[in-house]
């Protein structure tokens, strides 16, 4: 039986997770509340029982009314959808030896129905890194992209030092000597968090979804604390780096970090995101996950090294649900790019998924 879960249903929610021991904070009903309040998007879920086990499977609902070519969609296709990770996620369940095959064809098949119903054509994440869940089932394309580091917090305070780096004890230290001090801020440092993460966003050449709304830290400021803090690295009382985190079921996340290009050479982020561990240490957390690069293994991959040498391969996945759409919907959107001068655009060519939401930049000698 499967059972359809949403914003209103707070208490079944709960309910559900508590009977998955391994649902961490991407399938909490804290993260479905700030998606909700921030974007046009439903953080919805579904789950799904059987006599040996139960499978519970976040994902967040965007509009495909949103793209650029938005009313040409709502012309043809009339609301559709599509649907995705929000961040790390995929299946969690507790079968005690994985998910069974016949299993995974029967939720497959359940909620390929539930898609078509809903008008949902594509559905892509990336799966949670801990628990390495790639046995989607038929249907799923699932791909290794890479490596995610993580560490281990289970021992002490010493230990979790001592499997730092010599070169990140150093810098740590040197941060301490130049008077750097991290503090943990309240509701309004979400705020203060926002243009310094705009200015690492453009120093990045980041991609447009990554600029997120400031509806989305006016969000977080209504999270539950044990759900979600904040840290900020102060020099000479300026702001100069911070991190926001995630944590439930044991595991903390990096969510969001910043950082002040200006002042590195006061290794803010070293001392930073030591006492990001400690401080989860002490929220009764076994492990956190730093994430990987964001293009393989670059400063920012090497940089948290520093903190651990426990890596993970990090693995995507992508389903096509209604195939007809998705074919209607990658013509509309190389009409709207040949339409706005960039006639190179060749859907052929493109390799994100779904390809109507990829970025097309004009190429300089076209």
């Amino acid at each position: 039986m499967m059972l359809h879960l949403t914003i209103k249903d707070r208490d079944d929610w709960s309910k559900a997770i508590s009977k998955i021991p391994a649902c961490d904070c991407f399938a909490h009903h804290e993260l479905a509340k700030m998606w909700h309040n921030a974007y046009p998007y439903s953080y919805e879920a579904v789950l799904y029982e059987t006599p040996n086990g139960s499978i519970f499977y976040p994902f967040l609902v965007r509009p495909l009314s949103e793209l650029p070519f938005g009313e040409r969609i709502l012309e043809e296709l009339g609301p559709v959808f599509d649907i995705t990770s929000p961040e790390y996620g995929g299946l969690f369940h507790n079968f005690r030896d994985g998910v069974p095959y016949e299993t995974q064809i029967a939720f497959n098949e359940e909620f390929g129905h539930f898609c078509h119903e809903k008008k949902i054509v594509t559905e892509f994440g990336r799966v949670q890194v801990l628990l390495g869940n790639t046995t989607l089932g038929p249907g799923y394309n699932v791909r290794r992209m890479g490596k995610v580091v993580w560490v281990d917090i289970s021992g002490s305070i010493e230990q979790i030092e001592g499997n730092m780096s010599k070169e990140g004890r150093k810098k740590m230290r040197q941060a301490i000597r130049n008077g750097v001090v991290v503090k943990e801020l309240g509701p309004d440092g979400f705020l203060d968090f926002a243009p310094l993460y705009y200015q690492t966003m453009e120093y990045h050449t980041a991609a447009d979804r990554y600029y997120f709304p400031i509806s989305f830290f006016e969000a977080m400021q209504r999270m539950d604390e044990k759900f979600c803090f904040i840290l900020g690295a102060y020099f000479e009382e300026k702001l100069i780096a911070s991190i926001i985190v995630l944590t439930h079921g044991g595991v903390g996340y990096s969510y969001l970090s910043a950082t002040d290009r200006d002042f590195q050479e006061q290794r803010p982020n070293n001392i930073l995101f030591y006492e990001m561990l400690i401080r989860c240490k002490h929220l009764g957390c076994h492990s956190f996950v730093l994430g990987g690069g964001a293009s393989g293994e670059d400063g920012t991959y090497l940089f948290k090294l520093n903190f651990s040498q426990l890596e993970k391969d990090f693995f995507i996945y992508d389903r096509l649900h209604m195939i007809d759409y998705y074919r209607k919907l990658i013509e509309l959107k190389t009409e709207y790019e040949h339409n706005h001068g960039n006639d190179s655009f060749d859907p052929e060519a493109v390799s994100f998924f779904p390809i109507y939401r990829a970025q097309w930049r004009k190429l300089e000698n076209d």
